[in-house]
């Protein structure tokens, strides 16, 4: 099992899906993850059943946590923290790696327990599943060769071994075989297929009051708020969530750095290297392409699977014999008409531009005129004959020197800026003189105005700083010194400083009040009163208007948009599946969102060919959700069952 593993990672297949993954986590904002040195080691951070789950493991976990709680928040700002709560994602970075670890710890022993062995096929094609790679070690192995040494490497750099490495695959593909028992064991009835084929295909339409949360707003400003009330709001306002406490804030001065500030040089010899070096992963013109053919055997989801791989498989044994012959079987057998007339041709492609797993397949062929097994892909089961390989062209050295020579100065700057401050911003040594030397070798001197933190990186570098100890930050091809100037600790203001502020948003919770109330009881008054009555019903007191809807389903992008833009909450009102259903809806989340009383009153009817087109798309869809609810459902019967003692002392939970 472990040569196997091996093994394919010498094939260059597996490296450039590696690099591939690799690329995409950067892109994303991850950063490669390093066990620090002095750690606890192989120290156990907690057993489950008895099994050990040792802190390097955790230590992983914890770093892969914290950068997609990192990447969150760049993207989403604000935002972040509530939407991630509302996925159910714990932001203790801590906390959510060890419920991890205890999950897989659970499935590791399950899978031990049910005797799953895997052969070393079923372990060579894991090994070159993207996704697979992408979820176990997309944080460890950084871009660059995935020769066996320099794999050796980096996975020391991360405090791994290659037997690490192995374990952590070979367990990984385990949990996925027993999560696939898992969501295999249920039953899927057709009225529910068909109910979501409903639900996500058929275009309704719908009638929607709307109150505007101002009338509302305007109503309860007309009443008073006593000192007594006011008070009362206040403090509970900051006990529940401390709405009105001030942050922190701090000032400053940003001094900024570039390589003239170090008199760096880059020499020609260096650019060559560079070139040499970064060839393949940054100078690709023309990617490399394939001309094949192929013979398709599609899966309606009606015959089955077994008889059209044997049939493939048969076609197969009879090809190895004369694969001269590929042409006009795949114009006799093959399900993809387009190309069966031209013997089962394609166009030229590179990777990146057909299914993942036919790309994949195609291009570990060695030679023109080499067959491929059976292959399952996308579209089926296939076979795949290579009939032409044109190699990758690159860019010239002359067209692209400037931008090596950019690159390398960056990074030369990078490292000697970081280590002349790592020495220069040194608590032991630092003084007036060191403060001096860095505003006289810096190319410019800006001030930081008193603001709380911020997502810029001129403000975290402040608020990172401590004893008045400068901070540093480098930002592509610049360096930045932080200075302290200022600093406004976290308070409570008093009650009389914002009074008007805390007297709005005690009416702005009032009219929210008053709407939901309103809004329940529209809503039952609509199961026997038309739309048109309730206008007239609550038009006096409140802004109220009626909207009726064209026909729009969820892939109606313009259609759906449009609504959003009304502010209609979309997302809700597309989950009513039954004609007359009524239901009541804010905006948004906030507290001052309009309100909506929505009724389906027609919806399309059902177009069976498209229903049995879509319908096997569908049952897969379902069965895949369905399948992650009964995992965790399992792991909970298992979690109950189970024996977990933490080692809090190291975890710190």
């Amino acid at each position: 099992m472990i040569t196997v593993i091996r093994r394919k990672l010498k094939s260059r297949a597996a490296r450039g899906i590696l690099l591939w993954i690799v690329l995409i986590a950067i892109a994303a904002g991850f950063l490669l993850v390093r066990i620090p040195k002095g750690g606890p080691g192989q120290v156990s951070v907690a057993t489950v059943n008895g099994y050990g789950i040792p802190y390097s493991t955790f230590y992983l976990k914890v770093k892969e946590n914290e950068n997609i709680i990192k990447y969150f928040k760049s993207q989403y700002g604000e935002y972040a923290d509530l939407l991630l709560r509302s996925m159910g994602f714990n932001l203790d970075p801590k906390a959510l790696a060890f419920d991890q670890l205890v999950k897989n710890a659970l499935m590791n022993q399950k899978a031990r327990d049910l005797k799953i062995h895997l052969d070393g096929n079923y372990i060579t094609e894991k090994i070159v599943d993207n996704a697979f790679i992408q979820r176990e070690f997309g944080t460890i192995i950084p871009q660059g060769s995935m020769d066996p040494k320099i794999l050796s490497y980096y996975l020391r750099n991360a405090g791994l071994t290659l037997s690490d490495f192995e374990d952590i695959a070979v367990e990984a593909m385990k949990r996925e075989l027993v999560a696939g028992l898992i969501g295999g064991s249920f039953y899927l009835p057709e009225f529910e297929i068909r109910q979501k084929y409903v639900l996500d295909y058929l275009a309704r339409k719908y009638s929607v009051l709307t109150f505007d949360f101002d009338s509302f707003l305007k109503k309860e400003q007309g009443g008073e708020i006593s000192k007594t009330e006011l008070k009362k709001f206040f403090d509970d306002q900051n006990n529940l969530s401390k709405r009105y406490l001030v942050p922190e804030k701090r000032s400053g001065v940003v001094y900024t750095f570039d390589s003239n500030s170090y008199g760096i040089a880059v020499q020609e010899d260096e650019i060559q290297k560079y070139y040499e070096d970064n060839k393949v992963k940054q100078f690709v013109e023309n990617p490399a392409k394939i001309i094949a053919r192929r013979i398709l055997f599609k899966l309606d989801g009606v015959s089955d699977n077994q008889e059209v791989y044997k049939k493939a498989k048969k076609i197969y044994a009879d090809l190895i014999v004369e694969p001269s012959k590929f042409a006009d079987i795949a114009r006799e057998f093959s399900d993809d008409k387009d190309s069966a007339e031209n013997g089962g041709l394609l166009e030229a492609f590179s990777r990146g531009e057909r299914d993942r797993e036919f790309e994949k397949a195609a291009f570990l062929l060695k030679s023109d005129g080499d067959i491929t097994d059976v292959k399952k892909t996308g579209d089926g089961f296939e076979i795949i004959q290579r009939v032409s390989r044109q190699d990758a062209e690159f860019e010239s050295l002359k067209k692209v020197k400037s931008k090596i020579r950019d690159s390398i100065l960056k990074n030369k700057f990078r490292r000697l800026f970081t280590d002349d401050m790592n020495g220069t911003l040194n608590g032991k040594s630092f003084d007036e003189k060191s403060l001096g030397d860095i505003a006289a070798r810096a190319n410019k001197k800006e001030d930081i105005e008193l603001a709380p933190i911020s997502e810029d990186g001129e403000s975290k570098a402040l608020f990172r700083i401590r004893n008045n100890i400068p901070a540093f930050y480098v930002e592509d091809n610049k360096g930045f010194v932080v200075v302290l100037n200022d600093l406004q600790k976290k308070h409570f203001p008093s009650l009389s400083s914002i009074e008007d502020t805390v007297r709005n948003d005690l009416y702005e919770q009032r009219a929210s009040k008053q709407i939901e109330v309103v809004l329940k009881k529209v809503k039952k008054d609509a199961a026997k009163s038309s739309f048109a009555d309730l206008l007239k019903k609550y038009k006096n007191d409140y802004s109220v208007r009626i909207y009726q809807t064209e026909w729009v389903k969820q892939s109606d992008v313009d259609k759906v948009n449009s609504l959003r833009r009304k502010g209609f909450p979309v997302n809700q009102i597309l989950k009513l599946e039954k004609v007359g259903a009524i239901a009541d809806y804010r905006g948004d989340s906030v507290e001052t969102s309009d309100g909506y009383v929505v009724k389906l009153i027609e919806i399309e009817p059902i177009n069976d060919k498209e229903y049995s087109e879509k319908k096997t798309e569908i049952k897969k869809e379902i069965m895949r959700d369905r399948g992650l609810m009964h995992q965790e459902q399992f792991i909970d019967f298992l979690r109950k069952k189970a024996t977990i003692k933490a080692n809090k002392e190291i975890i710190g939970l």
